[in-house]
């Protein structure tokens, strides 16, 4: 059984990195970002930076790597965010 709450487990870390893809496609296509909060995606990055390095300290490459991957994908939001928001005013 904890085998298999492993695998779920992991496979929960990286299905984060998939949930932020909706939110950059959606950005691109309609060049908008209103009604999306900077402050979310800046505290998104500040937990996952923290579980990556609780990840690297304690020797879990899984959600070390999916924590690199996810604020990868935060980090896009926030630039796209700030891009859009400079651009408008």
């Amino acid at each position: 059984m904890q085998a298999v709450i492993n695998i779920l487990y992991e496979l929960t870390m990286y299905g984060l990195v998939i949930t932020f893809l909706p939110q950059i496609i959606r950005i691109i296509k309609k060049r908008n970002v209103e009604g999306i909060s900077l402050i979310a995606f800046l505290g998104f990055g500040i937990l996952q930076f923290i579980s990556a390095v609780h990840g690297y300290y304690t020797h879990n490459t899984p959600l070390l790597i999916s924590m690199i991957l996810s604020m990868i994908a935060t980090g896009i939001i926030v630039l796209q965010i700030v891009y859009y928001r400079v651009k408008h005013y």
